[in-house]
């Protein structure tokens, strides 16, 4: 594996859990749309039948959502990471107007992206 992972060779962002009417039974994850006809299967998780307790089910729809949440915030997740480092190379104190600025943006594309 890796030391570094990258999206850029993974599928398109957003990804999304297919969710009713397309899918009724354990979660599957699409990148793309949230739509299977428009959209490219990534992966689907599922849980053995003898182990489908209501507890398993939500167990395994929170990993998706986790799953695709982590994807779609890695790149401004990243930026803010860059954004960080920048600042404490720089030597600026992080309550200076340009880092305040910085943090500002960074966290609006947070935002931007959780809005989807």
């Amino acid at each position: 594996m890796a030391d570094k992972l990258s999206l850029d060779s993974a599928s398109a962002r957003p990804w999304f859990v297919v969710e009713p009417p397309f899918n009724e039974g354990a979660p599957w994850i699409n990148a793309g749309s949230p739509d299977p006809h428009g959209g490219e299967f990534v992966c689907d998780l599922a849980w053995p039948h003898e182990f489908e307790t209501p507890e398993n089910v939500a167990r395994t729809e929170a990993n998706a959502e986790l799953i695709v949440q982590a994807v779609n915030e890695h790149a401004a997740l990243a930026a803010l990471e860059v954004g960080l480092r920048e600042a404490f190379d720089s030597g600026r104190p992080l309550n200076s107007p340009i880092v305040q600025a910085t943090l500002r943006s960074h966290l609006a594309a947070i935002e931007e992206v959780r809005r989807g």
